[in-house]
């Protein structure tokens, strides 16, 4: 019988009995140790038609003979895949790769099993397979194993054959097995900005499979299946901004076709470090602890410099960002563009205009007016769109850079905090590792809740971080390559100057426009030691408010940045009128002690100069006054001697004196109370009886009795009054 009627004979009737074995067939037992089964397995397999096979008379037996090409394990094992019906096995679905390492792994198993028969009795099998490894190993063996590997393919191949020691990891080519109604509802649950874990999405989903009637695969499954999503399908459902960030198309802007100083973008962010602030505490007083600062921030957009910032503990708002704005207006002049954040600070109505409707944006129309006085004109960044300003990258950098200089850095969230950070519970240590002694106890002189005290001992504790910023930007960051595509290969100090346009011009307006924009007083007087600004507890100064010192008829306002006590820019209240920059008042602080030589001594002395020179000036002007009337009053009388209308000859008038006779007054005085205490006597007596009348009437006696003066005393007293006018008169005759 030939190999093909042997095959068709087996299909038809596994049970016939042939003559002989087909040629390249074999027997039970090859089979059932190729497929890791045993002999009887194998027999049933055959018998129900699971293997083709034939029955065999040999020696007046009956055996099995099986065709490898029946099963895909047997094929492989033997060297013959390629035969009929590859394409539905199983094996059918894993790669020619894949099958290579089944049969490299098979030819592993077959020799460790093989020099296995040999083995020592003494030697365990452990041991015998480490020694088998490594000789393996040594002698360029495919693959490269270790005996615990060897171990567990050989384990494999007993339980499930030869199909066991295949690489099943992403193998399946198929369809999921699972119920496509059942994934579509773990996907619309996965799928959601809540981002619930495939675990949870797995049990709400087997406890909905029960009544739908879905197949569920295990956990592990379902876990695997979410995690081969695709990534933006994934970042749709469950990170949108992300989502939007990473995989959508976006702009890519050009800033080599912008100049250095054209366009300034403005941004807020948050150091990632701590730093000590000494606060005050109702119950405790001045305590310390530790805050994260603010950072406002102006970037040329072209070079990446860092055209003017400021950092501060209190949360940014319109002041800061108009302040900064304006310090750096004044330092390099006015850009022709700011590109700015959507945040209401940046919106404010003495900088942006505000906003008329929350809800909608503010119309273009309706911003560029409030920047005309500079020239500025404003664009707004998309709200919640980071790509759009190129300040982002900036802070990144900024973050990596500077703020891991620091051993308080604190990461930007919990996942990205050091553990080191437990380790500064003294907070007032911390205070003087990172300010020094002598800060700590200027901090804590300054007591009080309220908000000058509080911004004083704030710049006490900034002082030192502010200066280590300015440090880092000029002194490293600015030398560095810039990192902007389109400053390259300059630093961000040059890009800023070279990279300017061929036409700019560096136009700072004055004082008094960029005042403007700075926050306003209500209107004041001045004092004799000039302008007292609450807001830094300090008085200022300048000799253009002289017209209007201690002189309450003359009001002033004054417009200042919270965030520079150095100058107040002065204007009339009643017209507008720009009148002085006022700096601090140079005699205020003093020490009582002040000691000859020192920086006290020098302000005290220049105190008492400015107070001399000011007296000086008033007393020339009066002196000058008087002396023009003087030489004008001897101007006439010396003409009216000339004219004959004075008589130099006449005497002076003699001195008259005024007697007043206070005796009289004081007795007409004294007759009329009495007569006014007889007349309320005799209305009571005609209206009855009255004890309460009665005692009136006593009382009033008695009083007029105590009034009356004795002749003798009012005459000494007229005396007095005589002999002090005489000598009055007597002093000016003499």
């Amino acid at each position: 019988m030939t190999t093909a009627a042997a095959r068709q004979s087996a299909i038809r009737n596994p049970k016939s009995a042939i003559a002989r074995r087909p040629s390249g067939w074999i027997d039970a037992r090859h089979a059932a140790d190729l497929l890791g089964k045993t002999v009887r397995t194998v027999q049933a397999m055959c018998a129900a038609g699971r293997l083709g096979a034939v029955r065999v008379e040999a020696d007046g037996t009956e055996t099995w003979a099986i065709d490898p090409s029946s099963h895909p394990t047997l094929r492989m094992a033997l060297g013959t895949v390629g035969g009929a019906g590859d394409e539905a096995t199983a094996l059918a679905d894993l790669t020619a790769a894949k099958r290579e390492t089944v049969l490299l792994r098979l030819a592993a198993v077959r020799e460790c099993r093989a020099a296995e028969a040999v083995r020592p009795a003494s030697m365990s099998a452990d041991t015998f397979a480490r020694r088998w490894a490594e000789a393996w190993n040594l002698g360029g063996g495919r693959p490269h194993l270790s005996a615990r590997t060897l171990q567990r393919w050989a384990r494999a191949y007993g339980e499930g054959g030869v199909l066991a020691l295949a690489d099943r990891r992403r193998a399946s080519r198929g369809e999921k097995a699972i119920s496509p109604d059942a994934w579509v509802f773990i996907q619309g649950l996965y799928l959601n900005e809540e981002r619930p874990t495939a675990r949870a999405c797995y049990e709400r989903a087997l406890a909905v499979a029960g009544r739908r009637g879905w197949h569920v695969p295990s956990e592990r499954t379902v876990r695997k299946y979410c995690a081969d999503l695709d990534a933006k399908v994934r970042a749709a459902g469950r990170d949108p901004r992300r989502f939007r960030d990473r995989c959508l198309p976006h702009v890519v802007r050009d800033w080599e076709q912008v100049a250095a100083m054209e366009v300034w973008v403005g941004d807020h962010r948050q150091f990632d470090l701590l730093w000590p602030r000494a606060v005050w505490d109702s119950k405790k007083g001045l305590v310390w602890n530790s805050y994260r600062p603010w950072h406002t921030v102006y970037l040329d957009a072209r070079s990446w410099m860092p055209a003017t910032w400021y950092a501060a503990f209190d949360s940014p708002n319109s002041d800061r960002v108009i302040g900064a704005f304006v310090r750096g207006v004044r330092e390099h002049g006015a850009p022709a563009w700011v590109y700015l954040d959507n945040g209401k600070d940046f919106r404010a109505g003495r900088f942006a205009g505000g906003r008329a409707k929350r809800e909608k944006a503010v119309a273009r129309d309706h911003v560029e007016p409030l920047l005309e006085a500079l020239g500025v004109r404003a664009v707004w960044a998309l709200p919640y769109n980071a790509r759009a300003k190129v300040v982002e990258p900036w802070f990144r950098l900024e973050a990596e850079r500077f703020d891991k200089a620091f051993e308080t850095y604190c990461g930007r969230d919990l996942d990205h905090r050091p553990e080191r950070l437990k380790g500064f519970r003294d907070r007032r240590a911390l205070a003087l590792r990172l300010l020094g002694p002598e800060r700590v106890a200027e901090a804590e002189r300054i007591a009080g809740s309220d908000p000058v005290s509080q911004a004083r001992r704030d710049e006490v504790c900034l002082a030192p971080f502010r200066a280590a910023l300015q440090g880092w930007i000029t002194e490293d960051y600015a030398r560095r390559e810039s990192p902007a595509a389109a400053a390259k290969p300059l630093s961000p100090a040059r890009a800023f100057v070279e990279m300017r346009s061929p036409d700019f011009v560096c136009a700072r307006p004055p004082d008094r426009d960029l005042a403007m924009l700075l926050l306003p007083s209500r209107a004041v007087g001045v004092s004799a030691n000039g302008i007292y600004v609450p807001a830094f507890g300090a008085y200022y100064w300048d000799q253009g408010l002289e017209g209007c010192r201690a002189d309450p008829r003359k009001k002033v306002c004054y417009r200042y940045d919270p965030a520079d006590p150095g100058a107040v820019y002065v204007f009339s209240a009643a017209g507008g009128e720009y009148l002085a920059t006022a700096t601090p008042y140079v005699g205020q602080g003093l020490h009582p002690l002040a000691e000859t030589g020192s920086a006290e001594a020098a302000r005290l002395a220049e105190t008492i100069a400015l107070a001399r020179s000011t007296s000086k000036s008033y007393r020339s002007e009066v002196a000058g006054h008087r002396t023009f009337a003087r030489d004008l009053l001897a101007a006439a009388r010396d003409g009216a001697e000339a004219a004959g209308l004075l008589d130099p000859a006449d005497p002076a008038p003699a001195p008259t004196a005024v007697i007043k006779p206070l005796s009289t007054a004081i007795a007409r005085a004294a007759a009329d109370r009495e007569a006014g205490s007889g007349r309320r006597a005799a209305r009571a007596s005609a209206a009855g009886p009255d004890p309460l009348a009665e005692l009136a009437r006593k009382a009033a006696a008695a009083s007029a009795r105590r009034r009356q003066t004795p002749p003798a005393a009012g005459d000494a007293l007229e005396r007095l009054v005589i002999e002090k006018e005489s000598a009055h008169v007597e002093s000016k005759a003499g």
